[in-house]
Parts: C-alpha cells; sequence; structure tokens
C-alpha cells in the first residue's frame, strides 16, 4: 500500500511540473527570449518578456525580483504566480505552441516607485552550456519632473535680466536617466545625481536675440551603465521627455539715448531730434531748463525767443514694461545765434560768390526737369513727422500722375527716398534722390526703378531702369497746386 501512495505521489508531481524530471537522455531547454532593461512612469502597466527556446522540452522558467527584497524574492515557476507580497499585481502571460518559443512574460499592473530595480529570469532545468538565467533593470519614473523657473508667467522679460529653469525627477531603479539643457544664447548649468532623483539647473542673462524663444531640458537614458555582467541585459532603455521653459519675450528700457543734431551754434527754427533704443516705444518729453518750457513729442524746434541765448534743453525718453516706468535723461547745451541788425552805413557794391557745394534747403515745394528726362515732382515735406515726406509726381506727356510717399532724413535735406504706385496696374516706381545746392542753385538728381507685375504665376515681372532726372526749382507756381511754395 505504501508503494502505491509513493507511486502516485510522483505522478502528481511530475504532472504538476507538465515536464519530466531531469536524467539522462532527457531534453532540456534554455532561455531564447532574453528580458531588456525597461523604462516605465508610476501608474502604468509594463510587461517583461522572457521565454525558452523549446516549450515541450523539460524546462522550469522562474521570475524573482531584487526590488522588494533584496536577497531576491520569488515570484513565479512557470505559469504560476506564487505566495509573493505583491503578488495582487503580478501575471504571467504565457505562449506558446508545440515547436515554437514558449514565453512566460510578467506584467506589473499598477507600477508603483518601488518596483524599481533588478529582475531575473531562470530556467532551472537548463544545463550548460545553455541559456540558463539573464537580468534586467527595470527604472520606475514619476509621471513628470518637478520643474520651476524664475521667468515671470506672462513671459515679459527684461534684457540682461538674471533667471534660472531647472527640473528634478524623482526614480528608482539601477539605471539613472540623463538630463540636459539647450536652448539659445550663453548659459551655466549643473546636474546632480542621488540613487532616488536627478536634478538638472541651468542660469543665464536675458538676451535681446532671445525674444521669442525657450529653453529645453531634455532626459534621456544613456549606454553609461556599460559594460555589464554577462548575463545582464545591455540595451539602452528607449525613453525620452522634453520640458520646455516659458517662451520669452525681451522688453528693455531706453537706451543709446541722443539728441541730434549736436551743434557748437543753432539757429532759430533748427529742429532737435530726439531718440532712444526702447521697446515698447519710448513716450518723449521735453524742457528747456533755462525757460522751464515743455513740449511733447520727438521732436522740437528751435525758439525764436531763445535768439542770443545760452539753452540747456533737456530730453527725457521713458516706457512702461509689465508695470514698471523705465526713464532714461539726456541733455544738449543749445547757443543759438542773435539776430545781426544792419548797419546804417551803405556797404560798397561787392559780388558775393556762391559756395560751389552747399547743403540743400527744404525740399518742399515744384521741381522740373528737362533733360535727360522731362518730369515735375511736387512735394510737401512735414519735419515735425521724422521727415515725412509725400508729393506728386507728372510724367512729361501728361498720361499719368501717381502719387508719392516717402521719408528725408531729419534736418537733413541731402538725401531722399521716394516710392509710388502706378494706376490700373501699370507698376510700382522707387524713386532713389540726392539733392545738391551748386553755387546757389539746387539740383535733386533722382533714379527710378520701375516693375510691372507679372502675368505667370511664380514669376517676377520685369524690372526697368530709367535714366537719371535731373530736377531744378519751378519757379511756375501752378505746376503745384495746393503745395507749399519754394522756399527763398
Amino acid at each position: 500500500m505504501r508503494v502505491l501512495l509513493a507511486t502516485c505521489l510522483l505522478i502528481l508531481v511530475t504532472g504538476s511540473l507538465g515536464k519530466q524530471l531531469p536524467g539522462a537522455g532527457v531534453r532540456h531547454s534554455s532561455l531564447g527570449l532574453l528580458p531588456e532593461n525597461t523604462v516605465v512612469a508610476v501608474g502604468d502597466t509594463v510587461v517583461l518578456r522572457c521565454g525558452v527556446t523549446d516549450p515541450e522540452a523539460l524546462h522550469n522558467l522562474q521570475w524573482t525580483e531584487f526590488a522588494h527584497t533584496p536577497a531576491g524574492g520569488a515570484i513565479s515557476s512557470n505559469q504560476f504566480v506564487g505566495a509573493h507580497p505583491e503578488a495582487a499585481r503580478y501575471r504571467i502571460i504565457y505562449s506558446g505552441t508545440d515547436g515554437e518559443t514558449g514565453e512566460y512574460s510578467l506584467e506589473i499592473s499598477p507600477v508603483i516607485m518601488a518596483d524599481g530595480g533588478t529582475y531575473n529570469c531562470m530556467d532551472t532545468y537548463a544545463m550548460f552550456p545553455d541559456k540558463r538565467q539573464h537580468n534586467l533593470e527595470l527604472t520606475v519614473m514619476a509621471v513628470a519632473p518637478n520643474c520651476t523657473t524664475t521667468l515671470p508667467f506672462n513671459s515679459i522679460v527684461l534684457d540682461e535680466a538674471y533667471h534660472t529653469n531647472d527640473c528634478m525627477w524623482d526614480y528608482s531603479g539601477g539605471l539613472a536617466p540623463e538630463m540636459d539643457w539647450t536652448g539659445p544664447g550663453v548659459f551655466q548649468k549643473l546636474t546632480v545625481k542621488t540613487e532616488t532623483s536627478v536634478w538638472s539647473g541651468m542660469q543665464f542673462n536675458v538676451q535681446y536675440a532671445m525674444d521669442t524663444l525657450f529653453h529645453q531640458c531634455d532626459t534621456y537614458f544613456t549606454d553609461s551603465f556599460l559594460p555589464v555582467p554577462q548575463d545582464s541585459a545591455d540595451n539602452v532603455p528607449t525613453f525620452r521627455y522634453s520640458h520646455r521653459s516659458t517662451t520669452m519675450l525681451v522688453h528693455w528700457g531706453p537706451r543709446y539715448h541722443e539728441i541730434l543734431p549736436v551743434k557748437q551754434f543753432y539757429d532759430a527754427g533748427d529742429l532737435l531730434f530726439c531718440t532712444a533704443d526702447a521697446f515698447p516705444a519710448a513716450d518723449y518729453r521735453w524742457m528747456n531748463m533755462v525757460t522751464l518750457e515743455e513740449n511733447e513729442g520727438q521732436t522740437w524746434r528751435v525758439d525764436e525767443a531763445w535768439r542770443g541765448r545760452n539753452q540747456s534743453i533737456r530730453c527725457a525718453a521713458s516706457n512702461n514694461i509689465d508695470g514698471t516706468l523705465y526713464s532714461s535723461n539726456v541733455f544738449v547745451a543749445v547757443n543759438v545765434n542773435a539776430l545781426t541788425t544792419p548797419t546804417t552805413t551803405t556797404p560798397a557794391t561787392t559780388t558775393t560768390t556762391a559756395p560751389a557745394v552747399s547743403e540743400c534747403r527744404d525740399l518742399s515745394g515744384s521741381w522740373v526737369s528737362e533733360a535727360p528726362t522731362p518730369g515735375r515732382l511736387c512735394i510737401q515735406l512735414d519735419l515735425d513727422n521724422y521727415g515725412a515726406l509725400t508729393g506728386l509726381f507728372t510724367n512729361a506727356s501728361d498720361s499719368y500722375s501717381l502719387d508719392v510717399v516717402g521719408r528725408a532724413q531729419a534736418n537733413n535735406f541731402g538725401q531722399v527716398g521716394l516710392n509710388g504706385i502706378h494706376p490700373y496696374e501699370i507698376g510700382v516706381s522707387s524713386f532713389i534722390g540726392e539733392c545738391h545746392r551748386c553755387r546757389g542753385e539746387e539740383q535733386l538728381l533722382v533714379n527710378v526703378v520701375h516693375r510691372v507685375k507679372g502675368s505667370t504665376c511664380g514669376v517676377p515681372g520685369p524690372v526697368q531702369y530709367t535714366t537719371v532726372y535731373n530736377f531744378r526749382r519751378s519757379t511756375v507756381s501752378t505746376h503745384c497746386p495746393g503745395f507749399p511754395a519754394n522756399p527763398m
């Protein structure tokens, strides 16, 4: 009776394993599907793959973890999960048919931070030199990094201001991620690693070129853990995460502030021009520090009442950046020539020869060209509006006239640029001119570049070049009705 009972127990044990016990002449399986290093986020599900080459050969595939149990905690035997403390989150996914690989993959769901560590897949029945076991590293990452910045929520940053960005990412497991900052400008960065977290930070001073740009922190894995033991996975886990900092909108207060022109002596009627580089654009306010007169705007004309007196003029430029007022002041000494009173004596008759070359006066008025190309040009120049220029151009045959717009330099009439669009899609013309006062006579030399709209999509129309217009002041007032008279 005892012999029969022992025989039944032997048959029961053999049947529970589903394979023959080891013995001479028994065919053994070995590991064929090797597990790989893997990265997973807390709360997700992960499947660690492992399998034998021949599911019909004798084998016993076991999973062991070294994350919760440093000395090693057995999880499963073939398809069955044992009495592990985390067994409720473990499942063996089996697949395999006769003659194909038998896969006994370990599923962990949901993943917790403490799951990070080493896992071992072993076929306890495989015999040397067959592959018996293989280790992998499971790295568990927090769902996202914890990133902070000194950049403001509204993205408005002051040029040259100091700011920082940093990110910290908690993890568990034997493989630590890399973190690196990239982006515009020059900056300093630092990375600190521990067994449970990686911190990476950077610091920089805002530059104008950073406008509308951002910095980026990339998290990834590298092969820095190599070399590894022979029975351990050596693959680099596939993982990439990018965190973008706040997009910067760069503003700055007034700088490169100056008053032009700077002269030793000024005449009544001269125009002072105040300029500063600022964003948002600056507002300008003037003050005569002697008379306490004030004026708003970017220009101020030297007053007739200042003749013969030395004035000190201040221009204040200011703008508002995110509720803070930024300002700059610049001063200029304005010594105004006195009005010359003629003497009662009759001077001897002399002939004054006009200089060979001198500056042109205000370009406003009527101009006529006879050669090399005939035409008429009427100009209105607004010196209180940064030299804005409007006008009317008429060709020699009066076949068309076109309005032109442009700008002249402040208090300098030697150069001028105009543009005009012809009616009925005849084309667009650009006028480039320079004015010379030759022995008292003003000449306005103008080149015109003319372009016609193309008739084929994507093919530009032809560009035509004219000869030079040689304009001179006109004495006929009817040429330009509604325009100012020529200056005397």
